[in-house]
Formats: C-alpha cells, sequence, structure tokens
C-alpha cells in the first residue's frame, strides 16, 4: 500500500501526471534515501486509505 501512495504522490509532480517508469524510479530512490520521516509519513497516508489500488 505505501508504495502506492509514494507513485500517487510523485505523480503530482509531473504535468498531467503522467511520468516514465524510469523518472519514477529516481525519483523512489531519492526518497527511499531521505530518512524515516518520509517513511512514516507517506505509512500515515496509507493509512488512511486502506482500499486504495491503483494498480
Amino acid at each position: 500500500m505505501n508504495l502506492q501512495v509514494i507513485i500517487l504522490k510523485l505523480l503530482v509532480g509531473y504535468p498531467n501526471g503522467m511520468a516514465s517508469l524510469d523518472n519514477l524510479k529516481v525519483k523512489m530512490v531519492i526518497l527511499a534515501k531521505s530518512g524515516q520521516e518520509w517513511s512514516e509519513r507517506t505509512s500515515l497516508f496509507a493509512a488512511r486509505m486502506p482500499d486504495l489500488s491503483i494498480f
């Protein structure tokens, strides 16, 4: 679930909400290295949307 929230968060920053898989991968690596706070924040967002399914 957390992965889906991260993907949605990243897509918001792209024109028309569209990005290549390569661009998303680069951004996800940056976020993964940004510390525990980001992980905790996205976990809280994910908890608010337990039935989210973007795939």
